[in-house]
C-alpha cells in the first residue's frame, strides 16, 4: 500500500530493509478510488523519491506529504492547485525555492514580474528582462507568490482560470524537472488522457 501513513521498525540487511513490526495511523485507501486522485497521490510519491536521499530526514517535507495526502482524500480544495502547492513546496523544502521579492538579476525589490529566470529560480524586474527569461503573465507571477506564502488551509479560497492552472503548471513542471536527478512521468499518461478528452 503505498500510500500507508504508520509506524514502522525495520531491520537493516545486506542491502535492504525488512519491516519487523508496523501500526497503521492511515492506510488512505480513498486515495486509489479513482483515477486521477490515484495518479496525483502517485506523482507526490514519486516526486519524494527524486527529490530527497536516502536515509536523510526532512521532516517538514513529510509533514507536507501527509498534509496533502488529507486534503485529496476529503477533496476540499481544488486538486491541481493543491498539487501546485506542494510542488512549491517541495522546491522551497528541498533548496529550491523562488526568488519571489527581489529581481535575480539585479537584485532590486519586485511586487510584479512577467518575467522568470528558470536558472536562478526566481522572476526578474523589467529593466533586467535577459534573454534567459521566459515570459509569463502578470497574473502567474502572483498566483505563484500568492500559492508560495499561502498556508495549505488557506488553499481552499483561491479560483483559477484552465489558463492561469496551465501556466502555473508549465512554469512549475519545468522547475521541478530541472531541480533533480531525474524528471517525474507520473502525470504523463494522464495528462495525455486528460488531452483526449
Amino acid at each position: 500500500m503505498p500510500f500507508t501513513f504508520g509506524e514502522y521498525v525495520l531491520y537493516r540487511g545486506k542491502s535492504l530493509y525488512t519491516i519487523n513490526e508496523c501500526q497503521i495511523i492511515d492506510s488512505f485507501q480513498e486515495l486509489i478510488g479513482d483515477l486521477e486522485t490515484l495518479t496525483y497521490s502517485s506523482y507526490l510519491n514519486e516526486l519524494i523519491d527524486i527529490a530527497t536521499v536516502n536515509e536523510e530526514s526532512n521532516r517538514e517535507l513529510f509533514k507536507l506529504l501527509v498534509s496533502t495526502y488529507y486534503l485529496l482524500r476529503h477533496k476540499v480544495i481544488d486538486t491541481e492547485i493543491l498539487i501546485r502547492a506542494f510542488e512549491l513546496g517541495l522546491l522551497k523544502n528541498t533548496g529550491y525555492g523562488l526568488i519571489l521579492d527581489k529581481c535575480v538579476k539585479c537584485g532590486k525589490s519586485i511586487n510584479k514580474s512577467n518575467y522568470i529566470d528558470l536558472n536562478s529560480y526566481g522572476f526578474c524586474c523589467s529593466d533586467c528582462k535577459a534573454h534567459l527569461s521566459a515570459n509569463i503573465s502578470y497574473s502567474t507571477y502572483n498566483i505563484i507568490k500568492y500559492i508560495n506564502n499561502l498556508p495549505f488551509d488557506k488553499l481552499s479560497r483561491l479560483s483559477l482560470t484552465k489558463e492561469n492552472k496551465g501556466e502555473v503548471y508549465d512554469v512549475l513542471s519545468k522547475l521541478v524537472g530541472q531541480s533533480y536527478s531525474r524528471r517525474p512521468k507520473s502525470l504523463d499518461m494522464f495528462n495525455y488522457l486528460i488531452k483526449e478528452e
